[in-house]
């Protein structure tokens, strides 16, 4: 009889490990591991490839644009001349110090054995491909390692950094170096929420090496977050404060290698000098990234919609039980919760800081105001919000009830509602506008005028290209050219080196001075700003300083020809010849 009880409970023993196996899997809680450092890992091997695959799909039909895309034609151009400093020999940009050293060391060597297009591209899937792997790791650690926790959440992420940014904050794009960065970041922070401190500083190490300012403030954050955790004992004895010191120390050895060469780019410059060319920097070239006070109105309402749907998803979940708690069965998704949301304040504090600021410098100090704000205050703020509404989305959707309550069927509803509709309507529209497009984002930024009809803009694109062209065919490797002031794609298609151009501005403070007075001193302006004709008086004094060699005028600004030999030209671009000029 007792043998058959026996017998009888292992069967329900059995019965009852394999009805809970999954969970065992998903949440591995009761393993020796964890009996050591208290909470699960995040168990998300190469097999996780699937869920990558379809986020990748996602990054591409929402930023999957023709090339150039806005920055690539700036990045990869530089990365060209600095691995063949034959290329555009003579640029001001292109010869100017190279503050993202490690990303055209790495990635910029594509230009070495594909055409532009083509390093774009695959640089582009590269960083989707870090990206995509980290969005769904960190997606993991707030809901048990499901499978679904990345493609899910990645669509309202999108949407809500799309539509919600505050400073013209964006991850997925072009082949550049912050979108590397960012993924490199989104790792750091996978591990952290998933306690593996050590791991963490390693990623974030590699993000800063890629772009300083993008790593550099995530990794404060985490500091923060993690002295946080250590002065309230939540830290275990294997993440101990000690622990941390080799980890810490290699990664910041990783990071030197983004943080050096900016050091680097003012070694020597007076004081007097780096404030004005930081002011040139915030003021004049970057205030609607760097500048809150110069936010559209339109930005603070977007981003002001953006905080109070995350803060009020968070309260009526929390409210409502289905946000897990420390004392609930979910502790893993808790500590990730509550540990990104206390990273989450600390950028919200450093965004807070910048516009601070702002308001209480940049009207009487603009020197010191300028100095600070070109770091970037407002970068992870428009990272982290979009993040926090879509995370919190899934949890409430995946969250028990942890007491009755009638509103929480409306509450998930409005979970899935957000993770399905905003993402879904964004590609459609992405994907509608990119089959409509006729130029190139780079090209449509700043070649166009705005009153052309679509035709209009396709024709000039093509005329530009075919001028681009003629240049590299029929020119030397080594000319210098006066190009029009509105357009950045020169360098792309002609390889030829310009004189200045407004998109490609130099980083290093002397480069930065010496090309702002290239833009006023080259380009004639009315009191209506820009786009008014060269006179020959003023082309012929431009040759005889720069000794350029060719001259690219856009017909549409320049009605008059000057008296130069022209030997190129098509409805919208005519080109001059200069070489051969008495000096």
């Amino acid at each position: 009889m007792q043998n058959h009880a026996s017998q009888g409970n292992q069967g329900l023993d059995k019965r009852l490990s394999w009805k809970n196996c999954s969970f065992f899997l998903n949440s591995p809680r009761n393993a020796p591991e964890i009996a050591r450092h208290g909470r699960s890992r995040p168990q998300f091997p190469f097999l996780g490839f699937p869920q990558v695959i379809f986020v990748i799909g996602l990054f591409s039909l929402y930023a999957g644009n023709s090339t150039p895309d806005v920055n690539e034609s700036h990045y990869l151009t530089k990365a060209k001349h600095f691995w063949d400093s034959s290329f555009g020999a003579g640029d001001l940009f292109l010869e100017s110090g190279n503050a993202h050293w490690f990303f055209y060391e790495t990635i910029g060597a594509l230009t070495l054995w594909l055409d532009f297009p083509s390093a774009a591209w695959v640089g582009r899937f590269f960083g989707w491909w870090v990206l995509a792997y980290s969005w769904c790791r960190f997606a993991n650690c707030f809901a048990a390692n499901r499978w679904y926790a990345g493609p899910v959440t990645a669509p309202l992420w999108i949407a809500a950094m799309h539509w919600g940014h505050l400073s013209g904050e964006w991850v997925i794009g072009g082949c550049e170096s912050k979108v590397f960065a960012y993924g490199f970041a989104f790792l750091g922070l996978a591990n952290v929420l998933s306690g593996r401190w050590k791991t963490s500083w390693f990623w974030f190490g590699v993000s800063t090496a890629f772009h300083v300012l993008t790593g550099g403030w995530i990794t404060l954050a985490s500091l923060f977050s993690y002295a946080v955790q250590f002065f309230r004992g939540k830290v275990t004895r294997e993440e101990s404060l000690k622990m941390q010191s080799l980890p810490l120390f290699l990664a910041g050895t990783i990071a030197l290698l983004g943080v050096l060469p900016v050091l680097f780019l003012n070694r020597g410059v007076e004081t007097a000098v780096l404030e004005k060319g930081y002011i040139i920097y915030v003021f004049q070239r970057l205030p609607h990234h760097l500048s809150p006070m110069h936010f559209a109105i339109e930005r603070w309402w977007q981003f002001g919609i953006l905080l109070v749907s995350s803060l009020l998803l968070l309260v009526s979940g929390r409210t409502l039980g289905l946000l897990p708690t420390r004392s609930t069965d979910n502790r893993d998704n808790a500590f990730a919760l509550s540990t990104f949301g206390s990273i989450a304040v600390v950028i919200t504090a450093i965004a807070f800081s910048g516009w601070l600021i702002d308001f209480s410098l940049s009207s009487w100090a603009t020197n010191w105001s300028a100095s600070l704000l070109r770091f970037y205050w407002f970068r992870w703020n428009d990272i982290v919000w979009p993040s926090l509404l879509s995370i919190t989305a899934l949890v409430i959707l995946e969250g028990g009830c942890s007491k009755a309550h009638r509103w929480q069927f409306g509450l998930k509803f409005t979970a899935l509602i957000l993770l399905v509709v905003p993402g879904a309507l964004l590609i459609a529209l992405r994907v509608e506008e990119r089959n409509r497009a006729t130029l190139t984002p780079a090209d449509r930024a700043t070649l166009v005028l705005r009153h052309e009809s679509p035709a209009q803009q396709a024709q000039v694109a093509t005329n530009w290209i075919d001028a681009c062209h003629w240049i590299r065919s029929n020119t030397p490797k080594d000319a210098l050219v006066l190009t029009p002031r509105f357009q950045q794609t020169f360098k792309w298609y002609a390889h030829r080196a310009e004189i200045a151009s407004w998109k490609d501005a130099p980083q290093d403070v002397l480069g930065l001075l010496e090309w702002e007075r290239r833009m006023l001193e080259i380009f004639p302006r009315s009191s209506e700003g820009y786009g008014i004709e060269m006179s020959d008086e003023h082309l012929f004094a431009m040759y005889r300083k720069y000794r350029l060699n060719y001259v690219v005028l856009d017909r549409r600004i320049q009605k008059k020809p000057p008296l130069l030999p022209i030997v190129y030209s098509n409805p919208t671009y005519a080109i001059f010849d200069l070489s051969k000029l008495a000096p």
